[in-house]
């Protein structure tokens, strides 16, 4: 009976769970002129992040993106057979991957600064202290950096 319990709630918790997809990547599948659908989405929206202009994003391999296709492959030293197979998706696939990540940091960096920059403002006016490492006693100036770094996780030397 135990088992028969256990299978259902298995059988019930299988039904329910959330499916899970997984996108695939540029390269895959061949892409040319013709190919249309979500894997010509993917490239053309990795070409014009890129800077290889397709026009539209219209999921249809058309002349632009061939066009786009071929100088992309043509600056990457790559056969230019205006053909997206495995080696053209992959260099396309790792340096979008590359550029995404960089913008990413970038702006990882830029909210890191502007909070470092919020909780300073938030301590000016407090009483010096020579030695002082606390709003609540004072500050001097390199306690002063060194606590409002601390309190955006950072540990200054």
């Amino acid at each position: 009976m135990k088992k028969l319990i256990s299978l259902a709630i298995l059988g019930v918790f299988l039904m329910l769970a959330p499916a899970q997809t997984v996108q695939a990547a540029v390269g895959d599948t061949l892409l040319k002129v013709g190919t249309t659908g979500s894997d010509v989405v993917q490239l053309q929206t990795e070409l014009n992040y890129l800077g290889y202009d397709v026009g539209i994003v219209d999921g249809i391999f058309g002349s632009n993106t061939q066009t786009a296709v071929k100088v992309f492959q043509s600056a990457q030293s790559l056969s230019a057979d205006r053909i997206v197979g495995p080696i053209t998706g992959n260099q396309l696939n790792s340096l979008y991957a590359t550029k995404v990540s960089q913008k990413s940091n970038t702006q990882s960096r830029q909210e890191k600064a502007n909070a470092i920059i919020a909780t300073g403002k938030k301590y000016i006016g407090v009483s010096y202290l020579w030695g002082g490492t606390s709003p609540g006693t004072g500050f001097d100036c390199s306690g002063y950096v060194q606590y409002v770094f601390a309190q955006n996780g950072i540990s200054l030397p």
